[in-house]
């Protein structure tokens, strides 16, 4: 059914800080928990606000921290977007820059207390870095299908040719 009004709301997060928060991303679990991901730029972190069906408010966890981490100082955006494995754990992918490489490549962290703790899974998903000479990425998105994880990334080239490509990964190890 569609409903015939949307009304009300409330704040997930909330600052008067122009910038703070970026780049939400929202998806929901089989245990009617819904999550909102998105990057905390003062903090230099992803975060993950969740709530289930029957709260009131919603609950802020870090997902991933990008300080203190040697080389993974990301200028551009985590892009961080989720997804629920079949056996109900949720992903969180999310972009890590090294600038001193000129490259960026996709973090992973796990949760399987639906989104109250979080686990860093990987921090090089993909087999090669993408180089940000004259790229950057400007979204990202995830899903899970036939035993494989799908990521699609949107790739600008940043040089005096402007491009586009959706460039597509899929895990070969679950």
């Amino acid at each position: 059914d569609v409903p015939a009004i949307v009304s009300g709301f409330g704040n997930v997060a909330y600052t008067t800080t122009a910038g703070l928060y970026r780049d939400a991303y929202v998806f929901a679990a089989s245990t009617d928990t819904l999550l909102v991901v998105y990057e905390n730029t003062v903090q230099g972190s992803v975060r993950c606000s969740y709530r289930t069906d029957t709260a009131s408010t919603w609950t802020d966890v870090q997902v991933f921290s990008h300080f203190g981490v040697t080389g993974s100082v990301y200028t551009t955006g985590a892009r961080a977007c989720g997804l629920e494995l079949p056996s109900g754990r949720l992903l969180v992918f999310y972009a890590i820059e090294d600038a001193s490489a000129s490259t960026v490549n996709v973090g992973m962290s796990y949760s399987d207390t639906d989104g109250a703790t979080w686990t860093r899974g990987q921090t090089g998903c993909l087999e090669a870095a993408i180089s940000t000479t004259s790229q950057s990425i400007r979204r990202m998105r995830a899903a899970y299908l036939a035993g494989q994880i799908v990521l699609m990334v949107d790739v600008v080239d940043t040089s005096t040719a402007y491009s586009q490509r959706m460039a597509q990964y899929a895990s070969a190890d679950l």
